[in-house]
């Protein structure tokens, strides 16, 4: 069967058990947790450090926020400016230190298109930030936490974080002055590295000889044609030398991130189609339909499991069995279209649990995204919504 055809149909059926979801999770209670003078600032985005307990908290135009999960319990709020919409989150591997914050937009006016992101590296215990750069296409951490991967078009950068010294409100690092640095073959937009330490993913944009080697088109010059200009792929590369090693089998819509799973067995690619082809598949306006896909690391196989979400740049995370993902979307049935937190079968995709937030909180004015971290017991999220903390036994 067509993988499209496939998805299609895979992503129709999930729909619909989603809407049965919905009528049936109105009367779930969530455990509401505000954050001490949070009254503002709506949440952006959550993250878990290695102790499993706390959690970072970033908010739009507001400060971020260190919580015990376990006491519920504000640790500290540090205040960081320049973040409108907010940053996206992510813990240094080995050091709770540092956490890595990259700038989200509350639209995007060119959504075919990459462009630089504001990227930063704070030092939560001095409450400084030692890395800043505007000219970033990605950055991610090593596996080992020795540094910071910045990805700048067709170079990759290695920033020793441990030498980062405290930067002024608007200084920023030399990225080009950064001795340890590998060329690539492409010119890359996302980045994440292997947890092995030895390879490096990039997502770029296909090559006709690239087209050549997907199975599944290798012989359809129609679609190698549109997958020149509307697709992109993602291709692994050995960490040390910039040698391409090999490539995912097959293409994908726009990505936009890259994450390895918890058990290291897979890459997760988030994609979101081009507006041309969304517009001609669901007429001009449609909510573009993003998909989070598995692919098998040690391969680059793509699977079959595909969690949906129509909201843009979703948060995902899987809990600590890796039994569930959890996803944000919306439900675009109602209006205003509410925010839900569906819990999907981590093997399948299947949709197990959903809670839709129809303004429950009474918090409207700070509703822009929500957020999820799963608890260690395995029963239990926090999910974001407005400037308030929910606690959901899903189970």
């Amino acid at each position: 069967m067509n993988f499209y055809l496939f998805r299609s149909i895979t992503c129709v059926l999930l729909v619909l058990v989603q809407a049965e979801s919905f009528s049936q999770t109105q009367s779930i209670n969530i455990r509401k947790v505000p954050i001490p003078g949070n009254r503002m600032w709506g949440i952006s985005e959550m993250v878990m450090a290695r102790d499993s307990n706390t959690m970072a908290i970033g908010t739009g135009q507001g400060p971020l926020y260190l919580w015990d999960c376990a006491k519920e319990e504000l640790i500290k709020e540090i205040k960081l400016p320049g973040y409108y919409a907010g940053p996206t989150l992510e813990y240094n591997p080995k050091d709770d230190r540092f956490i890595k914050l990259q700038k989200r937009h509350f639209a995007d006016w060119a959504p075919n298109k990459d462009r630089p992101v504001r990227t930063e590296v704070i030092n939560v215990d001095a409450e400084q930030i030692v890395f800043r750069s505007e000219k970033v296409q990605d950055a991610c951490w090593t596996p080992d936490g020795k540094y910071l991967v910045i990805l700048k078009f067709d170079k990759v950068y290695f920033f020793d974080i441990q030498g980062g010294q405290g930067l002024g409100e608007e200084e920023e690092v030399d990225i080009d002055a950064i001795n340890k640095s590998i060329q690539l073959d492409v010119v890359g937009y996302s980045v994440e590295v292997d947890p092995r330490n030895k390879l490096i993913a990039v997502t770029h944009q296909p090559t006709k000889e690239d087209l050549g080697k997907i199975p599944r088109i290798r012989n359809d010059k129609k679609a190698q044609k549109n997958a020149l200009k509307y697709n992109h792929m993602v291709s692994f590369y050995d960490l040390a030398s910039g040698k391409r090693i090999y490539s995912a089998d097959d293409i994908f819509d726009i990505i936009y991130h890259l994450e390895y799973s918890r058990d290291k067995k897979y890459l997760y690619v988030y994609s979101l189609p081009h507006t041309k082809v969304q517009t001609s598949a669901a007429g001009a306006g449609a909510t573009r339909q993003g998909y989070i896909q598995k692919v098998i690391a040690e391969t680059g196989e793509v699977t079959r499991t595909i969690f949906p979400s129509l909201m843009e740049n979703p948060d995902f995370k899987t809990d600590y069995g890796n039994k569930y993902m959890g996803v944000v979307t919306i439900n675009t049935g109602k209006v205003p279209a509410p925010m839900v937190i569906n819990v999907h079968d981590y093997e399948s995709g299947r949709n197990l649990y959903s809670y839709s937030m129809d303004l429950r909180f009474g918090e409207a004015a700070t509703l822009n995204r929500s957020s999820l971290v799963f608890l260690p017991d395995g029963e239990t999220l926090i999910m974001a919504y407005g400037n308030q903390l929910g606690y959901w036994n899903f189970k």
